[in-house]
């Protein structure tokens, strides 16, 4: 992984950007190393930032450039546990889909 963190839009776009969090499509769309760090965090649930660092393989400041990214863009939140701040990912939620009101006359 590269010293220079993790960057979601590749140039600061809005694409990936959601109030709603990280949709698993924004995870697809991804360069491999950030779709890894995402789907890591994920299994993980809440990870220290000792956990980010020692998982990334860089040092602090790489660590911190990639939460904040992430924490800035809403994917990830910061949380206190026991007086320290973990991060988790925050995923969208899934968007119910409404059926037609065809349906069901048709299934009368």
């Amino acid at each position: 992984m590269s010293g220079k963190g993790f960057n979601l839009s590749g140039g600061g776009g809005s694409e990936g950007e959601s109030a709603d969090g990280l949709s698993m499509l924004d995870v697809l769309t991804l360069p491999e190393d950030q779709q890894q760090a995402i789907n890591w965090m994920i299994r993980q649930g809440k990870v220290s930032f000792t956990q980010v660092v020692t998982h990334m393989g860089e040092d602090e400041k790489a660590a911190r450039t990639m939460l904040d990214t992430l924490m800035g863009k809403g994917f990830v939140r910061e949380t206190p546990v026991d007086g320290k701040p973990h991060y988790h990912t925050h995923l969208a939620s899934k968007k119910k889909r409404e059926l037609p009101s065809k349906i069901w006359k048709a299934l009368e």
